[in-house]
């Protein structure tokens, strides 16, 4: 990949400034939810969607082909047994080595399960966390989130 120095850019601005914002995303689950059966998480709250990534119902489409650095931490306060079981899809496939898992215990806790994996996707490709089990969420100190960002071709 070739750097291309316009205008008022110089080497040093050109290398360290690059704008992934069009090809990124932060979302947070603004309250707890109880899924009892299998389904795709949706973060309902905004922090960042870039120009050129759709998201519906939990679900980032992206538009420009790339590797994205994608990160999950999923967080529930329970005293129940359940188990929490969420998986990272890139359309119907489930992605290697990123799931975040539970299991549940009867003592009252704060449980966190995450990851960070680099996933190649082509543009059109649609990416979401799938699965089932309690997860916390805060309007104001959300600890279940969902960001990406395109690290290039």
């Amino acid at each position: 990949m070739a750097t291309v120095i316009r205008g008022s850019d110089n080497f040093d601005t050109a290398l360290t400034d690059p704008d992934v914002s069009p090809n990124a995303w932060h979302r947070y689950a603004n309250a707890a939810v109880n899924y009892t059966s299998d389904t795709t998480l949706d973060f309902n709250t905004s922090v960042h969607t870039g120009s050129n990534l759709t998201e519906s119902g939990g679900q980032i489409t992206v538009s420009v082909a790339g590797m994205y650095l994608i990160s999950v931490n999923l967080s529930r306060y329970s005293s129940t047994d359940d188990t929490m079981d969420w998986t990272l899809q890139v359309n119907t496939t489930q992605i290697s080595g990123a799931r975040a898992y539970y299991s549940g215990n009867n003592v009252a806790s704060y449980d966190n399960a995450g990851f960070t994996v680099p996933v190649q996707l082509a543009a059109g490709d649609t990416v979401f966390m799938h699965g089932k089990g309690y997860l916390h969420g805060s309007g104001t100190n959300s600890m279940t989130s969902f960001s990406g960002v395109r690290l290039g071709a």
